[in-house]
């Protein structure tokens, strides 16, 4: 799966990756994945969470498998925001389409869209691709079980505003992109 290669490529950050099988046997991944299967598909919200205790480290970075990340550093850069912003929370990293089209309206989560590429606070969420501490994630009270499929993004950024921490969005994510090939046989 490429979205699980482009974390796994990520360079300067130690990963620590789960694949949930949400109604469905994941297989076939590498020694350093781990694996989850649920036998039901319990939706979106509860997938995500079903994986969070396979994994160690202070930020939870969830990757849906459409998504890949372009950028080797990538979560690097993310980790450095952490860093230098104790009150951001939530990042999600800014999509971008691979074919060099306008970003789509949908893909970026505030008011005022007319600079798709400029970072900002954020009141909603594009799901695909979201970085959270783990210590607000557990304490906001994970993905919203009560939604099989969207607005558990909007409910969990509100969360996170409500529990006195900040959600941001950054332009350091292509979605969906096919360079793997081109880093791998480099």
């Amino acid at each position: 799966n490429k979205a699980v290669e482009s974390i796994l490529l990520q360079q300067n950050v130690e990963v620590d990756v789960v694949v949930v099988g949400n109604g469905w046997k994941p297989e076939g991944f590498s020694q350093n994945v781990k694996t989850v299967h649920i036998n039901e598909n319990l939706g979106i919200p509860a997938g995500r969470n079903a994986g969070v205790n396979s994994v160690s480290g202070d930020l939870l970075f969830f990757l849906d498998d459409d998504v890949t990340l372009t950028d080797l550093n990538t979560l690097e850069k993310i980790y450095k925001i952490f860093i230098n912003k104790p009150k951001v929370a939530l990042i999600q990293p800014q999509p971008k389409d691979p074919n060099g089209l306008a970003t789509p309206r949908r893909w970026i989560p505030r008011i005022n869209t007319s600079n798709p590429n400029r970072s900002s606070f954020m009141f909603s969420l594009w799901e695909g691709a979201t970085t959270i501490r783990r210590d607000v994630f557990q304490k906001v009270g994970l993905w919203p079980y009560e939604f099989f499929y969207g607005h558990e993004g909007v409910d969990l950024v509100w969360r996170v505003w409500d529990h006195g921490y900040q959600s941001t969005n950054r332009q350091v994510l292509t979605y969906p992109i096919d360079i793997l090939d081109d880093v791998q046989s480099s």
